[in-house]
């Protein structure tokens, strides 16, 4: 069973210089899916959840402008993940992980063991 509720109610950030920001503009809801575990009322993983909206290039532009947030929520629980953002192919994944603008590294530099 899915339980959905709107970000806007229970999740509000405040930036450094007092902006509120709310992810109600496109209507992205915070989801709890089968298997979710909570740790220090601190729920894992947080699921994401857009809509129909996303395709393409406003994917990013909300990633950008919600950055902040999805920051400091993945600093908080470890782990997010994101269902329907309307990320169909390499060139889209590639867009919305760009839009966090984090350093990149090279495999040769990550904590992989493979």
């Amino acid at each position: 069973m899915i339980f959905v509720r709107p970000l806007s109610e229970d999740f509000t950030l405040f930036t450094t210089n007092g902006k509120q920001l709310l992810m109600e503009t496109h209507k992205v809801e915070k989801i709890n899916i089968d298997g979710q575990s909570t740790h220090h009322d601190q729920v894992f993983p947080i699921v994401y959840s857009g809509g129909a909206q996303f395709d393409g290039a406003p994917v990013a532009d909300w990633v950008r402008q919600h950055k902040c947030q999805i920051e400091a929520e993945l600093s908080a629980s470890g782990a997010i993940v994101f269902k329907n953002f309307g990320i169909t192919d390499d060139q889209a994944f590639d867009s919305f992980i760009r839009a966090f603008d984090w350093p990149c590294f090279t495999y040769e530099e990550s904590l992989s063991n493979a």
